[in-house]
């Protein structure tokens, strides 16, 4: 009965050796090479989305920047346009009263 209980773990045993036996040593070296490496390429990957934020919070500071100076542009716009009408207006004005006069210069006249 003893050897039927041992002999699994007498094969398990045999097999974890067998494992550790064939498995390629652990490389110190190599393991802080590729953790330094993964460092390496986690600060580009950092330092990329930093300079891809920034890139992109100037295009947007120009954007609105245009839109301000766009926006200005536009009231003055409108504000040229009612110094416009205002000035048509008294054209207006002027020119009815021009008529008036020479109606009455002609009513005179006659």
């Amino acid at each position: 009965k003893a050897d039927i209980l041992c002999t699994p773990v007498i094969s398990a045993v045999n097999e974890v050796q067998r494992t550790e036996e064939s498995a390629p040593e652990y490389d110190e070296e190599e393991t802080l090479d590729t953790e330094q490496q993964i460092e390496v390429l986690q600060q580009q990957i950092r330092l990329h989305f930093k300079q891809t934020a920034k890139r992109a919070e100037e295009k947007v500071n120009r954007a609105n920047e245009r839109a301000i100076r766009v926006e200005k542009e536009i009231l003055d716009m409108k504000q040229q346009n009612k110094q416009l009408e205002q000035l048509v207006q008294q054209a207006e004005e002027r020119a009815t009263r021009a008529e008036e006069r020479a109606t009455t210069a002609e009513e005179r006249a006659t």
